[in-house]
């Protein structure tokens, strides 16, 4: 079905078993600058999905980058050796990426980033450290001595990386480098760092020791790298014979929302950086990732030679069995990934890896694959709710051997999210509730939908465990002089409540909910205005998807009113205030006033069947109104303890 997909592929002397490559990804599950059992499951969950070949996430190679794993240290090697066998157990092929962060980070995290020039960063702005020649070399030779500690762990290769505004793009790129010594100028000048550190490595390691190279195509940055300088650096590297492989992505921190493009961006939307690249070095072996969702999509790309190799990172984080079931013709139990970039949220946040609806992602070491065993006793389990939070817990409990009842008040499973699917470029959270749905059903859950239950409804199922799932629900606050039009932004998308023409959305709860819903009034012609108390509107929404979510209310001529409170109606009219000087401002011209907030839990069954002596494990946003992650896992976590 996907011939081209599952066709082995050459890295220089390594050979691959398919083209689906799991590229670098920051997981954050290290221990203490160790690769341990946590950081080791997360690779293996992966190598038993079936890839091919495996990058490791971005390992620094000097004291002046940022590190996580410091790949200079031979502490790390242990750590490295253990991964390259258990991939090697799997049949992978494994790669370590190497990297210095340059001048894209805080203070906070690096007192002085070192960069090829005194230009401040757009990202972080602060201005780096200059660096002078010796320092270049001190920093050419962390990479040269990674790679050899790389080696010696029993790698297959290095991946050095060369792209997403990171150090050697920094040089690379004459956004970031206005050197005019033999560093800087032209672009042979400019990407001599990188050809001489993998010269290095070339030296260092050998012929038969593969070396790949992240290329930046494109950093839609004033003076930054174009397509075409990228295609000019790609036969460059090409032409010293020392690279095995290009692996192509795109932006900067100063454009960081194009490195892992979220849902507003098309499928394969930047697929013409590397079919671009790959018609300049047909020799090479070529990379394409970004957006590429399905094993349809990658089959697409490589039948049309756009790409020799299909490089995925979130698509394995929703689902880490997507080659596997691609291979197996299962490609209608693929979890699919919604493109929420909540993946990149909780690393931003200094968190481990997660998904938004797969909980075991960052949570392998226990949860993976061969933890979920068959219960000692099958019960009788009843969960009241369909929505994402009961939906898991059935699959779960279903899955160790238990008759799963689940009862839905409404017509459809999906709870709140068939309302967030409603809003603008939101649709594919159909997909998590598609995926939900046919588990479900496939391991023989009863589903009777249309049926709200009571305790005692719950009673006479005789059940020997209860899920209760029963959500949230709307709730407006208490306000002064509510004689204003006054509604829910969960009531105006599910249709139960009407608005005017001009509207007020209030972002109470500071992620996608106020601004979806002020994106979804402004694409039905009205006009809207969004406030929050806090700094900006929106503050909690994951930074790459802010960025992209900015610029859709802009087009759509959405008002934003940061640092704002509302306060009530006066007579009839609704009034806003600063939420530092307290000024306050009359807004006649407003005709509605949406709330956007969680409401209350529904936790009324919880009580009363607890009282009955029955096993009870509430879940989602019946215990407090929160989102979908929080949802599935409290599901999870319930289908396993019962």
């Amino acid at each position: 079905m996907f011939r081209r997909l599952f066709e082995p592929v050459r890295f220089g002397r390594a050979t691959a078993k398919n083209r689906v490559m799991q590229v670098a990804t920051s997981n954050l599950l290290a221990d203490q600058g160790k690769l341990g059992d946590r950081a080791i499951a997360f690779y293996e969950e992966r190598a038993k999905g079936g890839v091919g070949s495996v990058v490791t996430e971005a390992l620094a190679v000097h004291p002046s980058s940022r590190a996580r794993l410091r790949a200079f240290d031979p502490d790390l090697i242990p750590g490295l050796a253990r991964l390259g066998e258990t991939m090697h157990r799997y049949g992978v092929v494994v790669f370590a990426q190497l990297n210095h962060s340059g001048r894209q980070h805080h203070a906070a995290t690096i007192p002085t980033v070192w960069g090829p020039s005194a230009l401040a960063c757009p990202h972080s702005g602060g201005v780096p450290h200059e660096m002078d020649v010796d320092e270049i070399e001190s920093v050419i030779a962390g990479f040269i001595q990674a790679a050899v500690n790389a080696r010696e762990a029993g790698l297959d290769g290095v991946e050095v990386h060369g792209a997403q505004g990171h150090l050697i793009q920094e040089f690379m790129s004459a956004f970031s480098n206005q050197r005019t010594d033999e560093y800087g100028g032209s672009l042979e000048n400019r990407l001599r760092f990188a050809l001489e550190i993998v010269d290095g490595i070339r030296r260092a390691c050998g012929d038969d020791f593969v070396v790949g190279f992240r290329l930046g195509a494109e950093e839609l940055s004033p003076g930054g790298i174009t397509i075409a300088e990228a295609c000019q650096a790609a036969q460059l590297l090409d032409a010293t014979g020392q690279i095995d492989y290009l692996s192509i992505s795109q932006g900067n921190f100063n454009t960081i929302e194009i490195h892992t493009p979220d849902r507003f961006y098309p499928t394969l939307g930047f697929i013409e950086y590397p079919e671009r690249i790959k018609a300049a070095v047909p020799r090479l072996p070529v990379v394409a990732c970004g957006r590429i969702i399905t094993p349809e999509a990658a089959e697409q790309v490589l039948a049309s030679s756009q790409a020799d190799v299909i490089g995925l990172c979130r698509p394995l984080l929703a689902d880490a069995a997507w080659t596997r079931k691609a291979a197996e013709g299962r490609t209608h139990e693929l979890r699919k990934c919604t493109s929420c970039n909540q993946c990149w949220g909780w690393i931003t946040a200094d968190k481990p890896v997660g998904c938004v609806h797969n909980p075991v992602t960052g949570r392998e070491l226990e949860w993976g694959v061969g933890t979920l065993t068959r219960a000692a006793t099958s019960k009788r389990v009843v969960v009241v709710g369909g929505g994402p939070a009961g939906l898991e817990a059935a699959r779960v409990a279903a899955m160790r051997g238990h008759g799963v009842t689940l009862f839905e008040a409404g017509d459809r499973l999906g709870g709140q999210l068939l309302l967030a699917a409603r809003l603008p470029k939101r649709e594919n959270f159909l997909e998590a509730i598609r995926f939900l749905e046919t588990q479900v059903r496939k391991l023989g859950v009863k589903v009777r939908l249309g049926q709200p239950v009571s305790a005692d409804d719950v009673e006479a199922e005789r059940p020997d465990a209860v899920v209760v799932a029963t959500g949230a629900s709307p709730e407006l606050p208490q306000i002064s002089g509510t004689n204003g039009h006054f509604v829910h932004a969960v009531d105006v998308v599910a249709g139960r409540a009407t608005v005017g023409e001009r509207v007020l959305v209030v972002d109470a709860d500071g992620h996608l909910r106020g601004c979806g819903t002020a994106d979804w009034l402004a694409g039905r012609g009205k006009k809207v205005r969004i406030c929050s108390e806090q700094v900006y509107v929106g503050k909690d929404i994951e930074m790459k998807t802010y960025y992209t979510v900015r610029q859709r209310l802009r087009e759509q001529g959405v008002e934003l009113l940061p640092s704002t409170r509302f306060e009530g109606w006066d007579g009839g009219t609704p009034i806003l205030s600063d939420v530092f000087t307290g000024a306050r401002q009359p807004m006649p011209d407003v005709d509605t006033v949406v709330w956007a907030a969680p409401g209350h839990a529904n936790a009324e069954l919880v009580k009363p069947l607890r009282q009955a002596g029955l096993e009870v494990h509430a879940v989602g946003d019946c215990v407090a109104p929160r989102r979908i992650e929080h949802a599935v896992l409290e599901g999870h976590r319930a289908g396993r303890a019962i």
